[in-house]
C-alpha cells in the first residue's frame, strides 16, 4: 500500500531547514544529474521506453556510431538477451563457452547446421561480429560461419562529459542573476524528496502541495473561524496548520530563489582559494582525460581529440511515471509525493465530513 512520505508523517522544523542544508541540496542536484547520466537515464522517456536495438552483422557496437548515427553498445542484460532470440524465433543457450573467441555481450552464432543466441561475460572480447568461410572437412563443402552482435543505443554521457554539461553547475552567463540559474530549482529540490533521495528537511517543505478545495489561504482560514465557531476546534486546527505548511513553502521557497542560492553562489566565488572553480571540458579524474595525457605522452606528433532524469480526493493522484515510478519499483512500495500528505489526507476527510452533514 502506499507509505507516508520519506516514511514520516512529512510535516518538517522549519528551523531545521538551513541556509547550509540547500548549499548541500544543490551539490546534491549536480551530483544526481552526473550519475543518471553516466547510465543514460536524463528523461523520464528513458525510464519506460527501452533503447533503439539492433543486430550489427560487421564490427563492433562501438564503431556504429558513423553508420547509424548515434552511439551504440553491447547489450549486457541476459533477460534481453533472451527475449531477443526469441524475437528472432531461435534458442537462446545462455552463456558462451568459449568467451575469448566470440563477440561480448548478446550475440547471434551459426556455423550452417543451426542458429543459436548466446551471451558472452567476457567484456575484454575483442571479436567483432564477421561472416567466415573456410573449407570444411570433405575438401568440396565450404563452411560459413556468422557471428552477429546485438547492440543498443547508448545514451549516456562520458564522465567528463556528465560533469560538463550540468545544468546545475553556474553558467557564465547566470553570474549576477544566479536566483534563476537551474542549480538554484528549488522544484527539482522537492523532486529529490519526492523520490526519497534526500533527508534534507528543506526538500521536505519545498514538497508540501496545495488543497484543490482552496483557491486561497484566506479562504481555508475562513472555513476555520466558521468550525471554530460551530465548536469543531479540531477540524478548525488542521486547516490552519494545513495554511501555515503552504505558508512556510512560499516563504521557502522566496529565500531559497532570491536570498540564500544566489548567495551561496556569490560567497563561494568571492572565495578565491577555496571556494569555486572552472570546469574543464576534460578534468583530470576522468578516463577520457586519463587516455588523452597517455597518448599525448606516446606520441607528441599527433593531436589526440577526445569526446569528448485516497484521500486522496484533494486532487486525482497521477500515477508516477517515469524516474518515479522506477524508485518506487526499486523499493517494491508506492508513497506519497507531497510533503503534507497526511495533512492533506486531514483536511479532505474534514471537507467530506462537512459536506456528508449538510
Amino acid at each position: 500500500g502506499a507509505g507516508h512520505f520519506l516514511g514520516e508523517d512529512g510535516l518538517q522544523d522549519p528551523a531545521k531547514c538551513t541556509k547550509k542544508d540547500v548549499c548541500l541540496l544543490m551539490r546534491q542536484l549536480d551530483m544526481d544529474f552526473y550519475e543518471r547520466a553516466r547510465i543514460g537515464k536524463l528523461q523520464d522517456m528513458d525510464y519506460k521506453v527501452p533503447p533503439t536495438r539492433g543486430w550489427v552483422a560487421v564490427g563492433t557496437c562501438a564503431g556504429q556510431e558513423e553508420v547509424r548515427g548515434f552511439k551504440m553498445k553491447s547489450v549486457v542484460d541476459r533477460e534481453v538477451c533472451e527475449q531477443a532470440a526469441k524475437k528472432r524465433g531461435l534458442k537462446f543457450m545462455g552463456d558462451a563457452e568459449k568467451v575469448d573467441t566470440r563477440p561480448y555481450g548478446c550475440f547471434y552464432y551459426t556455423e550452417g547446421k543451426g542458429e543459436y543466441v548466446y551471451f558472452n561475460p567476457n567484456e575484454n572480447s575483442e571479436v567483432e561480429a564477421k561472416i567466415l568461410t573456410f573449407e570444411g572437412e570433405h575438401f568440396s563443402r565450404q563452411v560459413k560461419v556468422v557471428m552477429e552482435v546485438l547492440c543498443e543505443q547508448d545514451r549516456s554521457l562520458t564522465e567528463s562529459g556528465a560533469s560538463y554539461y550540468s545544468p546545475y553547475k553556474l553558467k557564465p552567463s547566470m553570474v549576477g542573476n544566479e536566483g534563476r540559474s537551474t542549480s538554484c530549482s528549488f522544484g527539482m529540490m522537492a523532486f529529490l524528496a519526492k523520490l526519497r533521495e534526500t533527508k534534507s528537511p528543506c526538500a521536505k517543505i519545498l514538497a508540501y502541495q496545495t488543497h484543490q478545495k482552496f483557491k486561497s489561504a484566506q479562504e481555508a482560514l475562513d472555513m476555520a473561524a466558521k468550525l471554530e465557531g460551530d465548536g469543531n476546534t479540531n477540524g478548525a486546527e488542521k486547516l490552519r496548520q494545513y495554511v501555515e505548511s503552504v505558508r512556510q513553502k512560499y516563504v521557502l521557497v522566496d529565500a531559497v530563489a532570491n536570498s540564500w542560492c544566489p548567495g551561496i553562489w556569490t560567497a563561494s566565488m568571492a572565495e578565491k582559494s577555496r571556494g569555486t572553480c572552472s570546469t574543464p571540458r576534460l578534468p583530470k579524474w576522468t578516463k577520457e582525460s586519463q587516455k588523452m595525457t597517455e597518448a599525448t605522452q606516446a606520441t607528441t606528433q599527433k593531436a589526440v581529440a577526445t569526446d569528448a532524469k485516497s484521500v486522496k480526493k484533494h486532487v486525482a493522484k497521477p500515477k508516477p511515471k517515469g524516474r518515479l515510478a522506477n524508485a518506487m519499483d526499486k523499493a517494491g512500495q508506492e508513497w506519497d509525493l507531497a510533503g503534507n500528505q497526511a495533512l492533506l489526507t486531514d483536511v479532505s476527510e474534514l471537507l467530506a465530513t462537512l459536506k456528508a452533514e449538510d
